[in-house]
C-alpha cells in the first residue's frame, strides 16, 4: 500500500493578519507580568532573569541557545527616594493621564500592587485608547 494513501490531505489555508492592537496589547500584558515578577524579586532580594533565545558562537559554530538575562525595569527611584513606575508599549513611555506619565509608587513593597492594578486596567480596555495611538503613531512611520 502507498504511503501518500495514508495520509489526509486539504486545501492550503491563507495567512491571516495579525491586529496589530491585540498585539500590542498582548505584549504589554505579557510584560506587565514580568514586570510584576522582577518587583517581587526585588523585594526578596532576588534577581529576576528572563531566557531568550540567542545565537551564540561555540568552538566556531553558531549556535540557537536558551540565554538568562536580567531584566529592563520599568520602574526606578527619583531624587527623593521615592519608587515611579513608567508603562512602555513598543518601548515607548505612554501618558496614562494628560501630561502624566509615571506612576508615583512610593515604598517598594507598594510597587507589586501597583503593577497588578495596571494590568487589571488593561485586561478591562482602560489603557486603549493610548495603546492604539502609539500603534497608530508607528504604523504612519
Amino acid at each position: 500500500m502507498p504511503i501518500m494513501n495514508n495520509l489526509n490531505f486539504a486545501k492550503a489555508e491563507t495567512h491571516v493578519q495579525r491586529n496589530p492592537f491585540v498585539t500590542a496589547k498582548n505584549n504589554l500584558l505579557n510584560n506587565l507580568q514580568h514586570q510584576l515578577k522582577s518587583a517581587e524579586a526585588m523585594i526578596a532580594g532576588e534577581v529576576y532573569m528572563v531566557e531568550k533565545m540567542r545565537t551564540v558562537t561555540e568552538n566556531g559554530e553558531k549556535l540557537r541557545k536558551l540565554v538568562k538575562r536580567p531584566m529592563r525595569h520599568w520602574y526606578w527611584r527619583d531624587s527623593t527616594g521615592v519608587v515611579r513606575f513608567a508603562v512602555r508599549v513598543s518601548n515607548k513611555r505612554i501618558e496614562l493621564v494628560k501630561g502624566k506619565a509615571d506612576v508615583v509608587v512610593g515604598k517598594d513593597t507598594d510597587l507589586p500592587s501597583i503593577i497588578e492594578q495596571l494590568i487589571k486596567a488593561v485586561e478591562a480596555g482602560e489603557l486603549d485608547v493610548e495603546i492604539e495611538g502609539v500603534v497608530n503613531a508607528r504604523n504612519m512611520k
